[in-house]
This record gives structure tokens, sequence and C-alpha cells, in this order.
């Protein structure tokens, strides 16, 4: 099974995913232990300031593209306060 997060803080708002359970573990022993950052395949997701996270779960395995692909078909590419992009399931 594969893992989507929707994470909001106080000035942002991003997505990670296609994540395995292994890393979904380590984005809630973060939030957790207050962690302000976790680090994933190399790349660091700022948590500081949490205002809320949502995980979404799938049994197939899609790339990663192709589902940013079918979420902006339906309209679920949103921007935020500083003009970057992301996907709302």
């Amino acid at each position: 099974m594969r893992y989507n997060i929707l994470i909001t803080t106080l000035t942002d708002v991003f997505n990670i995913l296609q994540i395995s359970s292994d890393q979904l573990d380590k984005v809630i022993n973060a939030y957790l232990t207050g962690e302000g950052t976790v680090t994933l395949s190399g790349k660091k997701y700022y948590l500081n300031k949490l205002r809320e996270i949502k995980i979404y779960t799938h049994e197939k395995d899609i790339n990663p593209e192709e589902f940013k692909a079918r979420l902006i078909k339906a309209g679920k590419l949103r921007t935020d306060l500083f003009g970057e992009n992301y996907l709302h399931p």
C-alpha cells in the first residue's frame, strides 16, 4: 500500500506523494515528537507550525506523475500563499 500526505503549516501547503509505510512512519514520528523537519529520500520537509495533516491511502501502485496528472485533470490543483502549487485529493 502507498500513501499520499497533504500537509498544511502556518505558511505553506504541500504534498508528499506515493510514500511507503516506513516513510509514513517517519512523518508520523516527527509529528508525534514535535520535530520541525522530516527527510524522505533526500528531501527535507518542514513541519513547523503544523496546522493540518491528512493521510490518504490507496491500494494500487501508480506513477506519481500519472497521479498528479489525474488530480490536475480533475481540478484538484491549488495554489498556496507563495504561488506554489499543491494537489488537494
